[in-house]
């Protein structure tokens, strides 16, 4: 309750605001979060293996699995997140997304170059293991890990109120009476049902989670896809 219901409330406020607020939300502490973890991976270059990163064999199956399953990973509703509307820069900010395709990459070449291929595979926390071992300059700071829950507390938010925002937009454009009763459900329910996501449901993830990943990957696709049948249906019912 005393996490939840603040964090509910934020993301509520936020959201509120349109794209043009929560945008605004989301910059500040974008870099309030990233600039701390840009340092560690650039700190991490010190224990860099070179050898760790070279690639001596290629198999195009590993390559379309592994793509595949980054992709589901990742979410397909997550690039709406770079979708900027009617705003007249254009919809799509090509420039952040390969940005963040960069920002990946260095995060997946520290943690292999500096833990290893081997250790990488078997450690099942290996981006924190690589900021355990790295070491700042004058011993300022001895667990830079630190930076990284910050990193990982502020990404579940930002995660968390992203879902809720184009959620209600999706449900307020597809059903036009559909406004109060899409943030009673959305807002609300996550609220009531946060105690089984947390317990119950998090046990059954990890059991299933291929299922669960590639399922979340179908509904990710086909989800958006019948909202805006939806919406043009509702349209073409108002232009008759």
């Amino acid at each position: 309750f005393f996490i939840g219901f603040p964090l509910l409330l934020l993301a509520y406020l936020m959201n509120q605001g349109g794209l043009t607020k929560r945008g605004r939300v989301m910059e500040g502490i974008f870099w309030f979060v990233l600039l701390p973890l840009i340092f560690v991976l650039i700190l991490s270059m010190a224990n860099l293996s070179w050898d760790e990163l070279a690639v001596r064999s290629w198999c195009g199956r590993e390559m379309l699995n592994g793509s595949i399953l980054v992709f589901a990973l990742m979410h397909p509703i997550e690039f709406v997140w770079f979708y900027r509307g009617d705003m007249k820069d254009g919809p799509i900010r090509m420039r952040s997304f390969a940005g963040l395709m960069i920002l990946f990459l260095g995060v997946f070449a520290s943690t292999v170059g500096s833990l290893g291929k081997k250790l990488t595979m078997v450690d099942p926390e290996p981006v924190m293991s690589m900021a355990q071992g790295v070491a700042m300059p004058g011993g300022i700071m001895a667990r830079l890990d630190l930076f990284l829950i910050a990193f990982w507390i502020v990404g579940v938010f930002c995660v968390f109120s992203g879902y809720l925002f184009y959620g209600n937009e999706s449900i307020k454009h597809a059903f036009s009476k559909g406004r109060i009763v899409g943030l009673s459900l959305s807002y609300g329910g996550i609220y009531v049902i946060s105690p089984w996501i947390m317990t119950t449901f998090a046990t059954w993830i990890r059991r299933y989670f291929f299922v669960f990943i590639y399922g979340n990957l179908v509904i990710g696709l086909f989800f958006p896809l019948i909202l805006f049948l939806m919406w043009r249906k509702e349209q073409k019912d108002e232009k008759i």
